[in-house]
């Protein structure tokens, strides 16, 4: 229940990630070259997924379209010979997720390289952070919340000055409309801020604590607060 390598002039060229229940694959058209990247559920039946997990899903997609801002992964309309021939292998029937392709990779596969593992060069950091930043911005004037900041989730697209390279923010499906605050534990242990390990009331301030976390991995090429502990034993160790 793959799918198809091929629809028509479009052929699936590789995957690019998967998660808990969606995965990321690329695909490109023969005829003119384009590329988009679609997310689908990767689950043969829908019975397998809560309604929590659908509401996320769909959540996802609509924060999607609604979003345009350069440092946050497109919407792409995705051609309907495509979109008809994928729904024909979608048995859960939640929606596509089509978005621009990235071609540079993710954050994570540049820090993984290892001339980078006492972190990157000051210019770099720079242009991540600014990045980085301007995305979130956009996102917290809309009252979203990521709560998934970390560089897996942070890639790379060429662009003509620069370094030749503007970072984008991707990965939407753990992003909340906030109104005021939520109580909710979700997100990446390593990145989480205070607030979710305690269980507390919490705004989109999480996400800036999340950001610190990437700007001391990023400068210094390792994580902060004693790395070798796990990250509930380094939460211990501040609240003891």
């Amino acid at each position: 229940m793959d799918g198809p390598a091929q629809i028509g002039d479009w052929q699936k060229i590789s995957e690019l990630g998967s998660g808990g229940f969606g995965v990321v694959s690329l695909w490109k058209n023969i005829t003119n070259e384009d590329c988009i990247a679609i997310k689908k559920c990767k689950f043969l039946t829908n019975t397998v997924l809560t309604e929590r997990q659908k509401e996320r899903w769909n959540k996802e997609v609509h924060i999607m379209k609604i979003i345009n801002h350069p440092n946050i992964v497109k919407y792409k309309d995705i051609p309907s010979d495509l979109e008809a021939g994928l729904l024909r292998y979608n048995p859960t029937l939640l929606p596509l997720l089509p978005m621009e392709y990235c071609s540079k990779g993710n954050l994570r596969r540049v820090l993984n390289n290892p001339k980078n593992i006492c972190g990157l060069q000051e210019e770099d950091v720079r242009c991540i952070l600014e990045d980085v930043s301007n995305g979130l911005q956009h996102l917290h004037k809309l009252k979203i919340t990521h709560r998934d900041i970390k560089p897996d989730n942070i890639v790379l697209q060429h662009c003509d000055d620069r370094r030749n390279t503007i970072y984008k923010i991707i990965d939407l499906g753990y992003a909340k409309e906030l109104d005021n605050t939520v109580a909710s534990f979700v997100g990446t242990l390593h990145y989480l801020a205070p607030e979710i390990f305690e269980n507390v009331q919490y705004n989109s301030s999480v996400d800036y604590w999340s950001m610190g976390i990437l700007t001391f991995e990023v400068v210094c090429g390792d994580l902060p607060f004693l790395p070798l502990l796990t990250p509930v034993e380094r939460y211990l160790c501040f609240v003891c």
